[in-house]
């Protein structure tokens, strides 16, 4: 199994003080998708959404384009893949307002509230606070964007802060996942679980990512993921979480290599691993790296005791964006501070 999906990651500063803005370009088709309070994205409801986007020059989605294949149970799969939990979206058609693109009740996704619920239109309406279950994200689309008016630094400090600035950190990142033998070679007998998708392991929002090789022996142990920026970037440290599940499910494990022409591979860590606790975040220094990457290549090596392994997030956006903090935070003070846990 081989998957890819891209990232377009922008990080923006508000006077002195660092503001990480983090969203997920689908280019293929056309969509950004944006995550509450994540992405400053404080939308409550579908008129809320609709302006969200409209303020972005863009429109909100429709269910055409968010679920081009549609609905479960034949498919059901929204661009991005399925949400964690009980997630309803809104989006902009005559009928529909809010579907349904979440793991709670897969066999409902990518359909509306009014087609599921006999004609009626969602309890949730426009002027409410927010919900647990509502607009956790928004899908805008990028089709006949509108040019948005930009404005030029009006003080010495903010030409201070976008000097030293430079570009505002912007770096799109591609990655793919394979699964693969102790030998590297590419393998089919392992598959995500349902209800994981391919780019759950790079979101801080899901506890577990599951993957399941049918039987202890098999061959094929190891999933990967290949992860290419844009520009290239020092990687001095990586962020693993752990799952939610038992540690037997972890990992064996990781193995990190990087590259610059996906030909030459210099391997910067090689080790097993192990947690403390369950559910918590663990930096893994990576101090001897002196040279900047455009590739970095993960893989977690499934023990031989069991035949599923459990993943928590692989916080490699996290990495990136207190590295750039920390160099913008230089930039501009001239005091060093440290992105990560010695």
């Amino acid at each position: 199994m081989n998957a890819s999906s891209a990232f377009l990651l922008f990080f923006t500063l508000t006077s002195f003080a660092p503001r990480v803005h983090a969203y997920v370009e689908f280019a293929d088709h056309e969509l950004i998708r944006y995550d509450y309070l994540k992405d400053n994205t404080e939308v409550n409801d579908l008129d809320q959404s609709k302006n969200f986007c409209k303020e972005k020059g863009m429109k909100l989605t429709s269910i055409s384009q968010l679920c081009p294949k549609g609905k479960a149970p034949a498919n059901g799969n929204p661009v991005g893949g399925i949400l964690d939990g009980d997630q309803w979206v809104a989006v902009d058609d005559d009928v529909a307002e809010w579907v349904h693109v979440g793991t709670y009740l897969p066999s409902r996704n990518c359909q509306s509230h009014i087609a599921l619920h006999s004609g009626h239109p969602a309890y949730w309406t426009n002027g409410q606070p927010h919900h647990v279950a509502f607009a956790n994200y928004v899908f805008c689309s990028t089709k006949d964007m509108t040019p948005l008016p930009t404005s030029n630094p009006t003080s010495s400090p903010t030409s201070l802060i976008l000097g030293a600035y430079k570009d505002g950190c912007k770096n799109t990142i591609d990655f793919s996942i394979a699964f693969v033998t102790d030998s590297g070679d590419a393998c089919n007998t392992c598959v995500l679980c349902e209800g994981s998708a391919t780019n759950s392991i790079l979101s801080h929002n899901v506890e577990n990512v599951c993957i399941n090789c049918n039987k202890a022996d098999n061959s094929c142990k190891g999933l990967k993921v290949t992860t290419t920026f844009e520009t290239e970037w020092l990687m001095k440290f990586f962020t693993l979480t752990s799952s939610g599940k038992g540690a037997q499910s972890d990992p064996e494990k990781i193995i990190l290599q990087a590259s610059n022409d996906l030909e030459n591979w210099s391997e910067l860590y090689n080790s097993q691993l192990s947690f403390v606790n369950r559910m918590s975040a663990k930096d893994f220094l990576l101090l001897e790296n002196k040279q900047a990457f455009k590739h970095y290549s993960i893989t977690f090596v499934r023990k031989d005791t069991s035949s599923q392994m459990y993943l928590g997030n692989y916080g490699l956006v996290q990495a990136y964006s207190k590295s750039c903090i920390s160099n913008v935070f230089a930039d501009i003070t001239g005091h060093s501070l440290l992105p990560y846990k010695e």
